[in-house]
């Protein structure tokens, strides 16, 4: 029987339909396996610069979409973003001088701080004068998760000796960011107000 939506499906469903014709059939497969190599497709669509519906994740269940938002996010493929966004039921939070650290994956030259950009799980940003990582974001999408560190113990060459310990919890909604934006700015504008003569 023939598919009539080969014509209208996007590019990203035609790609996970071959994914799901032809994948593991030379070689021993398992579901880890199997899972493994659906997460790579999903992002290496996500990567290659696919171009997104809001409806194409929402079928992508069992599939890590965190992972796959965090290449949207680096490699700035914002319909993917948005369309991960539409499937976990979660609206961006964007923040300030927001740094990708180390997920840049991909090689696509865009690591560093951003002067504005979306969250993922991973990055790093300023927030009330520490310098956090989101850890998580809340299941029904309201609030990110971000910690903070203490400075981890090293040896005599210099490598990390034990895990990292929470120095300080955040949990932060859309509204803490627009307050904090808000407090920000206004401690600007005081700073560069005209002095009396």
């Amino acid at each position: 029987m023939a598919n009539d939506n080969k014509n209208t499906d996007t590019p990203f469903i035609q790609w996970m339909r071959l994914m799901n014709l032809n994948m593991l059939k030379a070689v021993p497969s398992s579901r880890e396996r199997a899972s493994q190599v659906y997460d790579r497709a999903i992002i290496l669509a996500v990567e290659a610069g696919f171009p997104f519906a809001t409806e194409d994740f929402q079928n992508a269940k069992g599939c890590n979409l965190e992972s796959a938002y965090c290449s949207a996010v680096i490699g700035g493929n914002i319909r993917a973003a948005q369309s991960i966004e539409h499937a976990l039921g979660r609206p961006p939070f964007i923040l300030d001088n927001v740094d990708p650290g180390h997920w840049n994956t991909a090689g696509l030259h865009m690591t560093g701080d951003r002067v504005r950009g979306r969250l993922a799980r991973g990055f790093k940003f300023p927030w009330k004068g520490e310098k956090v990582t989101v850890t998580s974001f809340s299941d029904d999408g309201t609030s990110v998760v971000a910690c903070s560190y203490y400075e981890p113990k090293r040896d005599s060459r210099g490598h990390k000796t034990g895990p990292a310990k929470i120095r300080r919890r955040f949990t932060i909604t859309r509204g803490d960011i627009v307050a904090d934006r808000a407090e920000r700015k206004k401690a600007m504008d005081v700073d560069h107000e005209p002095e009396e003569t």
